[in-house]
């Protein structure tokens, strides 16, 4: 194992992982504009819509929706962002 490239894999993991991002910011916002309990709600449908792309990716349907290289576009990978 190379012990350099995983220091700065990880280093670079973590500076994501601190990093605040497009979700945070709504939650900012939905907070100041709307309460606390607005806030909350949009913690709660974050967090869902998270674990159910995190479901999609650990049963392999990411590689099912992005298709294979070389073949057509499988119909799922344009109607689920047409859903979510």
């Amino acid at each position: 194992m190379n012990y350099h490239l995983f220091t700065a894999f990880l280093l670079v993991t973590v500076v994501l992982f601190l990093t605040p991002g497009p979700i945070v910011t709504l939650i900012v916002t939905t907070g100041a504009r709307a309460g606390t309990r607005a806030a909350l709600l949009t913690v709660a449908g974050s967090s869902t819509g998270n674990a159910v792309l995190l479901a999609f990716i650990a049963f392999g349907l990411g590689s099912a929706l992005a298709g294979t290289a070389g073949a057509l576009v499988s119909p799922t990978y344009y109607i689920f962002p047409q859903i979510g």
